[in-house]
């Protein structure tokens, strides 16, 4: 059974994270809160996948079983959120399609790599859903691919090719 996120809530930020990158000024990213439907495998997930490892975990019964769970690596870190009235689009848009008719909001998130083939073969082991392989775009003299998380949200890896 697939697991879903509630679509208007992709991501709270949608960057390309790497030591060096920055916005030509001091802001860097920080953390990256998703709202996920099962936060355990989540958590499992996304440490397998990024390399991040859980270093708390918050409960707030008192808030619709609102649970977090902070994973950090070392650029940035992870925020996991469980609530119990999350929805999935779809179950209030028949035949729901992202590509044909998206929510405002952020539509992916995007992280650098030094070496895309062999981060693709290190996520094509872990049986994850893949949107697009890997893909060459010229115009911008980088390689990427695209895949989807538990909940169906999209991750893009990229790696810049040097000129």
């Amino acid at each position: 059974m697939k697991n879903k996120v509630q679509k208007n809530v992709l991501f709270i930020l949608c960057l390309i994270i790497t030591s060096s990158y920055s916005f030509g000024q001091s802001i860097k990213p920080h953390t990256i809160g998703i709202v996920v439907s099962d936060i355990e495998k989540s958590t499992d997930w996304y440490e397998n996948l990024l390399e991040l490892k859980l270093y708390k975990e918050m409960a707030f019964p008192e808030y619709d079983s609102l649970k977090i769970n902070f994973l950090k690596g070392e650029y940035f870190q992870l925020e996991l959120m469980e609530k119990k009235t999350s929805f999935i689009i779809d179950e209030y848009v028949a035949d729901y399609n992202l590509n044909n008719k998206p929510l405002i909001g952020f539509s992916k998130i995007a992280f650098s790599v030094p070496d895309i083939a062999s981060i693709y073969k290190k996520i094509k082991e872990m049986n994850v859903t893949e949107v697009l392989g890997i893909t060459e775009d010229k115009e911008f003299n980088l390689r990427y691919f695209i895949i989807k998380d538990l909940d169906e949200n999209v991750i893009q890896f990229i790696e810049q090719k040097s000129d």
